[in-house]
């Protein structure tokens, strides 16, 4: 139906459907009523209908509300791939921006329907102040002994674990990084990677509107 909007002749489209239905997942379900289809499946399908089109800009809203940790990762990758693959710049409208800080480029803050900052998220911590860095950590141990570790010291600021790893995204007070890891070894618990991601998305977004309030 799309494609024929679109006025994407039928002879085209065929063989085009059937790839971008592989490309995000949906090949087996592709005969299924998409009533019976889960939130995750929907927005995959999604994704697959707007680059049926060949667009240069592509606009999705909550792409990752309500999609268990799997899915998240998943359609992570699929929007990745719509930039690197596909050459679409994508613009995302999420309230959840600890999953968007890992794809997006630049960062936009939004506040009654007008762009109140932009930039990457380094730029906005820069002119912001944020009060916090984001490190992806991964640890090879129980993970409600990791996160009872980490939630015990006082320079981390928040916690979240990554989708079927045994990595944490933890935003750390700045210059704190080494007492984390100490920290960490300290408990017993062995480190296998401890690198910077950047600034923390969320602290940028509080750090903004903790100023608006005071101003």
């Amino acid at each position: 139906y799309t494609a024929r909007l679109n006025r994407i002749p039928d002879d085209e489209s065929a063989g085009r459907i059937a790839e971008l239905l592989d490309q995000v997942g949906m090949t087996d379900a592709a005969d299924e009523p998409v009533g019976t289809y889960s939130r995750g499946m929907l927005q995959r399908l999604g994704i697959a209908d707007t680059l049926v089109k060949d667009p240069r800009i592509a606009l999705l809203d909550e792409p990752t509300m309500a999609i268990d940790p799997e899915g998240v990762a998943e359609m992570q990758a699929l929007i990745r791939s719509l930039a690197e693959d596909h050459g679409v710049t994508v613009l995302v409208s999420s309230h959840l921006l600890y999953q968007m800080q890992s794809i997006c480029d630049r960062v936009g803050i939004f506040v009654d329907g007008k762009m109140a900052a932009e930039g990457t998220t380094s730029e906005l911590a820069a002119s912001l102040g944020s009060t916090a860095t984001l490190y992806e950590i991964g640890v090879a141990a129980d993970a409600n002994r990791v996160q009872q570790v980490l939630s015990s010291l006082e320079a981390v600021k928040s916690i979240s674990p990554m989708a079927r790893t045994h990595n944490w995204r933890v935003a750390v007070e700045p210059g704190q990084a080494p007492m984390i890891a100490s920290g960490l070894v300290s408990a017993g618990l062995p480190l296998t990677h401890f690198r910077p991601m950047g600034e923390d998305l969320d602290e940028i977004y509080h750090s903004y509107f903790s100023q608006e309030e005071t101003s």
